[in-house]
Parts: structure tokens; sequence; C-alpha cells
């Protein structure tokens, strides 16, 4: 097993990395060898748990290995924020995504999250009306409650 070195807030700051999201600031501390996904595993979850309610469905059911449109198609808006606002791997997201259920331990391959991606940026391409409303809403709501973060000291301080 690799051994990775998590960047402190110091390190990050002297690199001149701006960190506007806890989501790129979980993916630069994590590296695929590590087990333990605990450090930004509470903002994943909680974009599922915003596009959960948007749906009017549960974090588990989402997380399920159902393949039902009802659980489909948030599942893959789910992989499509993850992507657009981290550094992690398809395969990590997968894996990610997997152990957001705690009832199973699913893993997505990279080719379904790449599936995934695609068909939300397909569905924006093509501005289907009723797709486009539901991911500017969950956006906004992640533009609104993540994105308003300013500098690392307010990341300190959030952790």
């Amino acid at each position: 097993m690799t051994k990775v070195k998590s960047l402190s807030l110091k390190e990050l700051a002297e690199l001149k990395l701006v960190v506007k999201n806890p989501f790129i600031y979980a993916g630069l501390a994590y590296h695929e060898t590590t087990n333990n996904p605990h450090f930004f595993k509470s903002d994943i979850h909680l974009l599922a748990k915003w596009i959960a309610e948007e749906f009017e469905i549960t974090v588990e059911q989402l997380t399920c290995k159902n393949r039902i449109r009802e659980y489909t198609f948030p599942r893959q808006i789910l992989f499509y924020f993850i992507k657009k606002y981290s550094v992690l791997s398809l395969k990590v997201i997968g894996q990610v995504v997997g152990k957001l259920n705690s009832n199973t331990n699913i893993n997505w391959d990279h080719a379904t999250v790449l599936h995934a991606i695609r068909l939300v940026d397909s569905l924006i391409d093509i501005k289907d009306k009723k797709s486009c409303s539901v991911i500017q809403k969950i956006e906004g709501r992640i533009n609104s409650e993540f994105l308003n973060i300013r500098n690392l000291a307010d990341i300190e301080k959030r952790n």
C-alpha cells in the first residue's frame, strides 16, 4: 500500500492553491490506495441528501443497486456533480458513492460513472427543460452552500 501525505492547510496555502470548496480540498487529500474516505464523505453525503430530497427519495434508494429510472437518474446527477466539483477519479467516485449506503457495500465501475456524466452533459447540451431545471436548482444550492467559502481559514473553521 502506498502511503500518501495529506496536505495541511498551511502547506496548501504555501503552494498558493486556491481552494474554493470542500470537494476540491477533499480530493487533494485523498488517494486511491487509501481505504478511508471519511475526510470528505460528509460533504458528498450532504450533496446526496440534497439530490435525494429533490427527487423525493432516500439516500439509501439513491445509492442502491436498483436500476429503475426513479433512482438511476438522481444517482447519475450525483456522479456528475461529484466529478464537476472534485479531482477524484471515476473509479473513486463509484467507490465513494457506493459507501454512502450503510446497508450494502456497492462499487460502481468507472464506465458506469462515465456514462452517467456523459448522459447529464448531453441533457444539459440539448437543454432538456425538466432535467436542466433540476440540475440548475441543485447547482444553485451547491453554489450557495459550498462555493461561498472565500479562503482557507473559512475551511479550517468548518472542519
